[in-house]
């Protein structure tokens, strides 16, 4: 908590750039800032904040946990001409930020189909226990939390993985 507010000075001085457009948009939870924008006014302010984080919360931009969503026709190359270090990675497609998916229909899915793949296969073995009320109790508590978050989350783009999971949790239910 006292990072979040030591953070807030610099990120007021970091939207009131003069060169940083007025619908830019720049959030921050935690240690978590993503910045919006201009491909060139975004890898500037970028930089800007990572030279006065060290000055204000005694911190450092960590490149490896860095990633710019860029369209595709803007290539890394392309943007290291503009001052992107060559450190921080581009993706085209989508990122994360606070473990929910950004970016295309397609990357959003499969980045859930990723986390829900362990549920499902745990739920596809639930017929080898002899007791239906272990079965029962298994698939009640893998359907708390977790997986409902991130089924919620990604109701918009019900693909074919997410239909076979669905399909899957209807299939055991019905069984029980």
């Amino acid at each position: 908590f006292a990072y979040s507010i030591s953070l807030q000075p610099l990120l007021r001085r970091l939207k009131a750039l003069p060169f940083l457009p007025r619908e830019a948009l720049i959030i921050s939870y935690v240690d978590d800032t993503v910045i919006v924008g201009p491909a060139q006014e975004a890898i500037l302010a970028l930089k800007y904040l990572a030279s006065e984080l060290k000055s204000c919360c005694c911190s450092s931009l960590r490149p490896d946990k860095c990633c710019i969503l860029a369209p595709p026709s803007l290539s890394q190359d392309e943007l290291q001409l503009l001052g992107l270090p060559p450190t921080i990675p581009v993706a085209h497609d989508g990122l994360c930020f606070l473990g929910n998916p950004i970016g295309t229909p397609a990357f959003e899915s499969q980045h859930f189909a990723g986390i829900l793949q362990p549920t499902h296969l745990a739920l596809s073995r639930l017929h080898l226990m002899s007791s239906l009320h272990a079965q029962w109790t298994i698939l009640s508590k893998s359907l708390l939390h977790f997986p409902t978050y991130h089924l919620r989350a990604c109701l918009r783009h019900h693909d074919l993985a997410l239909s076979s999971l669905h399909d899957s949790l209807k299939g055991h239910i019905r069984r029980l």
